[in-house]
């Protein structure tokens, strides 16, 4: 499994991406927390912001993960778990409310998506 890196997409529309299967609300947020770039800027990893800079506190998966071990949120991690960390982090800093953690929750891949050899897992 390759390492994560915290890359920001700035600009961007949702609706153009060809992965994007559903698209579900999890709460709103005080958009004084958000940064609104003066520039088309798309991709950095140079956080700005409240919730930029709260998402560059949470420390991505690590490379070198065991890519045939199930998905357990200590030993080896997926992007979801890194984005429900960040989600905690949200609601403990009072950013969110704690709602959006269990939505986000229910919409999770099993333990054994993605996982090398184990086939899609749904």
């Amino acid at each position: 499994m390759n390492a994560f890196v915290l890359e920001i997409k700035r600009n961007y529309e949702c609706k153009n991406s060809k992965d994007l299967e559903k698209l579900v609300p999890l709460g709103h947020i005080d958009g004084a927390n958000l940064y609104d770039s003066p520039s088309s800027e798309f991709m950095t990893d140079v956080p700005r912001g409240v919730l930029e800079r709260e998402a560059g506190m949470v420390p991505p998966p690590p490379k070198g993960q065991n890519v045939r071990a199930p998905i357990d949120g200590v030993t080896t991690k997926r992007c979801q778990e890194w984005t429900m960390e960040y989600l905690d982090r949200l609601v403990q800093k009072g950013y969110l409310h704690s709602s959006a953690v269990e939505v986000a929750q229910d919409e999770r891949d099993p333990p054994n998506f993605g996982i090398f050899g184990a086939g899609r897992g749904r």
